[in-house]
């Protein structure tokens, strides 16, 4: 019985945490082996590879809002993809 209400429990949790996700998505076409370049302040990057000739990138916030608080940077010069994310500086000063 205890482990049907953890179970539900859990299930529970994970809807809210997925309802409450923001999302980013970008898509770019190249031609030839793409350079890229990723850089977020506080957030985890995860690398998979895809198929030829696109990099598609997706950006997910649990806590804060895309585009009011996170701020996505993005550029594309031929073969070279930037994209620059930022999140809001939660550093606590109490002096």
């Amino acid at each position: 019985m205890h482990r049907w209400i953890l179970a539900l429990a859990a299930a529970a949790l994970i809807t809210v945490s997925a309802a409450s996700a923001d999302e980013w998505s970008k898509h770019y076409s190249v031609s030839g082996k793409p350079e890229v370049v990723v850089r977020s302040g506080e957030g985890s990057v995860e690398v998979q590879p895809g198929g030829a000739g696109a990099v598609d990138f997706q950006v997910t916030s649990l806590s804060w809002k895309i585009p009011a608080d996170v701020r996505i940077t993005e550029n594309q010069n031929s073969n070279r993809i930037e994209v620059d994310v930022r999140t809001p500086n939660t550093h606590w000063n109490w002096f």
